[in-house]
């Protein structure tokens, strides 16, 4: 039902952190995006906590497509700040454009 938040609790070794999107489907996506995260590339994120978070706030902004697309290219944001969960560089018209065209 719209307007019904979804909340979505992650508790593992790495992290524990309880996060509230719009959509079951964002709340889906974070928790496979966080999941995938630390038990596949955890050598490279220094704090869970924070990528989980900003991670979680990027969902909630810009919606878990464009997010889940930006998170697994990470072509368009530095390094440093994929590694602290904001995967969505700025976003100008024409680059939303492109991104929605790779969906």
């Amino acid at each position: 039902m719209p307007g019904i938040a979804n909340e979505v609790s992650f508790a593992e070794d790495k992290l524990t952190q309880t996060q509230t999107f719009a959509s079951r489907k964002d709340a889906e996506a974070w928790e496979y995006m966080v999941r995938h995260t630390i038990d596949e590339l955890h050598p490279l994120i220094p704090d869970f906590a924070v990528f989980a978070a900003n991670l979680a706030d990027c969902v909630r902004e810009h919606g878990s497509d464009i997010v889940r697309f930006s998170w697994y290219d990470a072509k368009e944001v530095s390094r440093e700040d994929w590694k602290a969960g904001k995967v969505v560089p700025p976003l100008n018209a024409g680059h939303l454009a492109d991104l929605m065209d790779g969906l």
